[in-house]
């Protein structure tokens, strides 16, 4: 293998390839074995002391699945938010690391969308609750009157998020330890964005998506946040008010049965596992009630025995749609987004289906 020390070439970005790599589950070891090279040059490489031939980027690419013009992109690298910890102790390293480098992708690629298609305008009030002495409840009442929600039930809760500048990206995990997660830098140039499990089933995607709302207004912006093991919780207690408000809901818990639950279900549009939490955090019923209910809801499968409606997010879809006006192809958008083109299709099929064929 031939290789240049020192003098990188300005269109082979060594954190690229890392991040490609990563984002396919691969070892350092099982890349440079299928690239035919050895580890110890993959990992100069990577390192970024020799930059590789043409030919070698074609060879790793290949194996990669992944145009060659990718290697030469610019890319602003993204840790996972802190808020992403808890998850990350059900997940392992390399799926963490998958998990982390599939978002620096696609966080490239709605990056380069954003250059043709304006946005609604970003509209979060940011909490610090502890500087303000706000429960996450409270901080939920307040971004509830801040965007004029009605009361009741939010019909579709995706589409009040994509209003206010928030995006919300179906994305492949990897894992089903993982619901959803959220990156939000308030003086970057990206809008907020929730990125969610597509399999999710309609009550759990809601759910998600204002947990991360609830990490987006309490936790993304503060310097310092809070201790890593109360942000969950406290993401719950904004999603449970903000869906279920306290001042509507709790006179709807004053009998709390299997069939009143499925009712509720089917009114506020959250799971029957989150009523029966509700019930319980507004103390309605007991510990031994809240004990019983989820018994019941486990028993001979009639766990969440009522369904409602899913959502989908619309936004990123409608950016490709775009695309399409502007007179871009299959071919002609997977390359400016640096992908493949089955890989395309599949990370945003449903968006892409107005799309000439190139």
């Amino acid at each position: 293998m031939t290789m240049t020390e020192h003098h990188q070439l300005p269109e082979f970005v060594p954190l690229v390839l890392t991040i490609a790599r990563e984002s396919r589950r691969m070892s350092q070891s099982a890349l440079a074995k299928a690239a035919g090279l050895s580890q110890g040059a993959l990992s100069q490489i990577e390192a970024g002391r020799f930059v590789p031939t043409d030919e070698v980027v074609q060879r790793l690419a290949t194996e990669l699945r992944y145009p060659p013009s990718l290697f030469g992109v610019s890319l602003r690298f993204q840790q996972l938010p802190l808020t992403f910890f808890r998850k990350k102790a059900r997940v392992g390293v390399r799926d963490v690391n998958a998990i982390r480098a599939r978002i620096n992708l696609y966080r490239l690629r709605l990056e380069i969308m954003l250059r043709a298609v304006e946005l609604p305008d970003v509209r979060v009030s940011l909490t610090d609750m502890q500087k303000q002495k706000l429960t996450p409840e409270e901080a939920a009442q307040r971004l509830r009157r801040y965007w004029n929600v009605p009361p009741g039930p939010i019909q579709n809760v995706t589409a009040l998020v994509e209003e206010h500048g928030i995006l919300v990206v179906p994305v492949d995990f990897g894992t089903a330890a993982v619901d959803g997660l959220s990156i939000y830098e308030p003086n970057d140039n990206m809008p907020p964005m929730i990125f969610i499990n597509p399999d999710l089933p309609p009550d759990r995607w809601r759910m998600t998506v204002v947990h991360e709302l609830g990490h987006i207004v309490c936790h993304h912006h503060l310097l310092i946040p809070p201790d890593g093991k109360d942000m969950e919780t406290e993401a719950f207690q904004f999603a449970q008010e903000f869906l279920m408000p306290t001042r509507e809901i709790s006179g709807q818990l004053t009998r709390v049965s299997m069939r009143e639950i499925a009712a509720l279900k089917l009114y506020w549009r959250v799971s029957m596992r989150a009523l029966v939490k509700r019930a319980r955090a507004l103390g309605r019923i007991s510990d031994r009630q809240e004990r019983w209910l989820f018994i019941q809801l486990a028993r001979d499968g009639q766990s969440e025995i009522v369904g409602i409606a899913a959502e989908h997010a619309k936004v990123v879809r409608g950016m490709v749609d775009r695309h399409a006006d502007l007179g871009f192809s299959h071919q002609d958008l997977s390359r400016t987004l640096h992908q493949e083109i089955d890989e395309f299709r599949s990370d945003f099929g449903v968006g892409v289906k107005h799309l000439r064929l190139a």
